[in-house]
């Protein structure tokens, strides 16, 4: 399964920094990030920059479901919120 998140955050925070954290709060599920795009413009507050990710989960004993994959994306926006005060884009 693919799912995408975009996210606001300090445009200090390094790409490299963010994928640690969700590798770390993705679990086991999560094969790969990747990103796909990065904004640094207009209608964004001031030091801040918009990072869009491409999230993989799979696993090869089954098919999952959206509510296997809902929690861990809710997880990973909630370390990257705690880590570095980081806001889901809608």
């Amino acid at each position: 399964i693919k799912k995408d998140i975009a996210i606001l955050i300090d445009k200090k925070i390094t790409s490299a920094e963010i994928e640690k954290t969700i590798k770390s709060n993705g679990g086991k599920l999560l094969i790969s990030s990747k990103v796909f795009d990065v904004y640094n413009g207009k209608n964004l507050p001031e030091g801040k920059k918009s990072i869009a990710y491409s999230l993989t989960f799979g696993t090869n004993d089954r098919t999952l479901t959206d509510d296997e994959i809902n929690p861990l994306i809710e997880k990973i926006v909630n370390g990257l919120e705690k880590a570095y005060g980081a806001e889901l884009r809608k």
